[in-house]
């Protein structure tokens, strides 16, 4: 059987190349990347198209969960690379853990080879040893003016006061900031700083106990243009106050406002606001990450310190039996 030759591909017209490095996948670029100091510095001498550098820490279940689905860990093959160009050997070959620092250098150098910043981070909140105030100056030093696009944490919240750190050291940018986190009952609201993000989501299904991860107070004072909470513990009283806030000017780019929240009195909510109920529906269109329309049908109107209109919509949810209300606040900039 005739073994194929090796393709020359250095040799070939330094246009062609850049088609060929532009074709291929983002791991592919990385290998060949890894082949000879030649090949890294043609591929960062080529602007390559949307060069996203996503940034995720895994625990070692998730190493042996995927290694147990017949797939090769991500992480795995990151080590056969770095330990040949970076010499890192931190990296237990059984799954055992990744350090951070690993991830770290890892994460420099795809940036490095890419020219770009890191777009998104993903990472559990109980990743062991994980130092995460030095792990949001680390990202502060090197993100500079760039807007991170994805910041999701996920994982069990025993503890809220190292992510409160995160948030306290944190000065780069976020778009989009998810929270997915399963709240024990004893976990104080975590200190998100402000929240100046475009969008802030925050995902707990688990009816049985409500998260206290975000307080009135930062809801208050955050500059979000999107807020979404899938369940909260705020009252009549919080949501009155929240209102009346963004009737004074409070977040002035704020456009919907969305929480799942248990029924209560509502005379004790609209206690002082000045309100007018709406007789037609409108749909409010939002260029969002994770697209979502929303549609007032009817509600509530009234109107900011500055003139602008605001409905607000309190309605049950007709899948849980009226355990859960949604409250949903829909601000109209184009004048609606």
């Amino acid at each position: 059987m005739e073994i194929a030759k090796p393709f020359p591909i250095l040799k070939l017209p330094f246009l062609v190349l850049i088609d060929i490095v532009k074709n291929l996948k983002k791991l592919e670029i990385i290998e060949l990347s890894l082949a000879t100091k030649k090949c890294r510095f043609i591929i960062k001498s080529i602007k390559i198209p949307n060069p996203g550098v996503d940034f995720k820490l895994v625990t070692s279940t998730e190493l042996s969960q995927t290694a147990n689905d017949g797939r090769v860990p991500c992480s795995q093959q990151q080590f056969n690379y770095l330990t040949n160009y970076l010499k890192l050997r931190t990296y237990d070959i059984d799954g055992a853990d990744i350090t951070v620092e690993f991830e770290r250098a890892w994460a420099e150098y795809v940036c490095d080879l890419f020219g770009n910043n890191i777009s998104s981070l993903i990472f559990d909140s109980n990743i062991s040893d994980l130092d995460l105030a030095s792990l949001s100056n680390w990202i502060n030093k090197r993100q500079s003016t760039s807007k991170m696009r994805l910041c999701r944490l996920y994982g069990d919240c025993n503890d809220s006061d190292s992510i409160s750190l995160f948030f306290g050291a944190r000065t780069f940018s976020i778009y989009h900031l998810s929270i997915q986190l399963k709240f024990s009952s004893k976990v104080t609201p975590i200190n998100f700083g402000t929240l100046d993000m475009d969008e802030f989501v925050a995902q707990d299904e688990d009816i049985k106990h409500i998260p206290n991860w975000i307080t009135v107070e930062s809801v208050l004072t955050s500059n979000c243009v999107r807020i979404w909470i899938e369940l909260c513990p705020f009252t009549a009283t919080d949501l009155n106050q929240i209102i009346k806030g963004w009737i004074n000017g409070n977040n002035p780019r704020l456009e919907i406002l969305h929480l799942a929240i248990k029924p209560f009195d509502l005379d004790q909510f609209v206690e002082g606001i000045e309100y007018e109920q709406r007789e037609f529906d409108l749909l409010r269109n939002s260029d969002v990450m994770f697209r979502r329309e929303v549609t007032i049908r009817k509600g509530y109107d009234i109107v900011g310190h500055d003139g602008t209109v605001a409905t607000f919509k309190i309605e049950n949810r007709r899948w849980n039996d009226g355990r859960l209300w949604d409250f949903i606040l829909v601000v109209w900039k184009n004048g609606c």
